[in-house]
């Protein structure tokens, strides 16, 4: 994998991970989101159409005895109010999305129930047989309040049940949120960890001792060597130093290189200039000088291989 690719995967695993952490809670949210339009919107008004609906269930039937047995015939326009107000409540209910079904059985409940009361009240303020009446109005009161008691606590507990779900997913969308933190952290953490451990083992060194060391081995230190590890032969400082060792090799090789020519140049140049017979002289002049001529090229050519690897400084 290359450096660079090592340095990325920090930012990208976090951004992976808090994306899919902010995912998760996305979906929490949403989820708690439609169980408080649910509460709002539905479970509690029909949970309150349905309790007003009983106390005014509740309020005519006091209303149709009261008339019976005080022989009032104005409390029948009472009667009437309440009824009106009751029919309200439920249309209002059977508008509500989802309970239109439930509402219709309670209208329908209510209206047969008011009939049979209304009849029944109305046979006692005229003093007529209302005894077949009466049996039809309890049997009508019955089912509706059966039916009350049971939407009653059908709503109640809709109710309850979606204030739970909303709880819960505020609850489990601050554990996510936590989660999300927690495990963000710990894979920077972990990922901090492996990409440091990696790039120290491409590295073998600290990055300034390398440069450092860059900088005077290009002024000519070859007498000096990176700190690196016990079998480390993959870094970039154990490349350096082995980089090193060739170069100090290589400029040794070449200085004694050069002082053997030197040397040869030198010793050349001597005996021929000593063993050189005087009457010989005056007829191998050209050729002594081609060869002295030879000789000092070469001697310069030592002197200067010399001098340009004197400025390296080599371990000893």
């Amino acid at each position: 994998m290359k450096f660079k690719h090592k340095v990325w995967m920090l930012p990208v695993s976090a951004a992976i991970f808090f994306a899919v952490g902010l995912l998760a809670s996305f979906w929490v949210s949403n989820k708690t989101a439609a169980s408080l339009n649910q509460l709002r919107k539905v479970d509690y008004p029909y949970l309150e159409a349905v309790q007003r609906l009983d106390r005014d269930v509740e309020q005519l039937r006091l209303t149709l005895q009261s008339a019976a047995a005080e022989g009032d015939p104005q409390r029948m326009e009472e009667a009437r109010d309440l009824t009106v107000r009751a029919t309200v409540s439920l249309q209002r209910a059977q508008a509500i999305d989802g309970k239109a079904t439930d509402a219709a059985r309670l209208h329908v409940a209510f209206t047969e129930y008011v009939q049979a009361a209304t009849a029944a009240t109305q046979a006692l303020l005229n003093r007529e047989a209302a005894n077949t009446k009466v049996a039809q109005m309890q049997l009508a009161q019955k089912s509706l309040y059966g039916l009350l008691a049971d939407e009653i606590t059908s709503a109640n507990t809709a109710t309850v049940e979606r204030q739970n779900e909303a709880d819960k997913g505020l609850n489990t969308s601050l554990l996510v949120s936590l989660m999300t933190g927690l495990v963000v952290l710990l894979m920077l953490a972990n990922a901090s960890s492996l990409i440091v451990r990696s790039v120290w083992r491409d590295l073998g060194s600290e990055p300034s001792d390398i440069r450092q060391l860059m900088n005077e081995v290009a002024h000519g230190r070859l007498d000096i060597s990176p700190p690196v590890a016990e079998g480390d032969n993959v870094s970039i400082a154990a490349g350096l130093r082995d980089m090193v060792v060739r170069m100090a090799a290589t400029v040794t090789v070449i200085r004694e290189v050069a002082e053997a020519i030197q040397a040869t140049a030198d010793a050349q140049a001597k005996g021929k200039e000593a063993g050189l017979p005087s009457q010989r002289l005056a007829a191998s002049a050209p050729h002594a000088r081609a060869d002295a001529s030879s000789s000092r090229a070469q001697k310069a050519q030592a002197d200067r291989l010399l001098q340009a690897v004197s400025t390296f400084k080599l371990p000893r």
